[in-house]
């Protein structure tokens, strides 16, 4: 028994959906389970969670049970990060901004140092 191009590419997409979906949750349980979304851009929450329905809306369109189906499935997720951002983003703090490296100062080695070029003997 062997399954044509159509079938096997909506096989390997709804594989690849329950990796993205299973990606999903994971965040969405860090985000509440530390009570904080200063990782994770405001941006990423709205847009992934307006792509969802888009694609959910376009499965049931188009009668497509797995753009249905994994639409179904990340619909809680996306309604539960934006709750999670909507309910921690303002308690979460800014990052702090790191410091430039400086560099270590040079060690006095009396062999002169790298800026001073080669030495001269006479």
């Amino acid at each position: 028994m062997s399954i044509g191009y159509e079938e096997a590419a909506r096989l390997i997409a709804v594989a690849s959906s329950v990796v993205v979906t299973w990606g999903t949750y994971a965040q969405v349980w860090q985000m509440w389970k530390t009570r904080s979304v200063r990782d994770i851009s405001s941006s990423l929450i709205w847009l992934s969670s307006v792509n969802e329905v888009t694609w959910l809306n376009y499965g049931f369109a188009i009668h497509e049970w797995p753009l249905m189906l994994v639409g179904l499935a990340n619909l809680p997720a996306c309604v539960l990060a934006i709750w999670a951002e909507l309910k921690f983003r303002s308690h979460s703090q800014p990052h702090e901004p790191h410091e430039p490296h400086q560099p270590e100062p040079a060690q006095e080695s009396g062999q002169g140092s790298r800026d001073e070029g080669p030495s001269r003997r006479a």
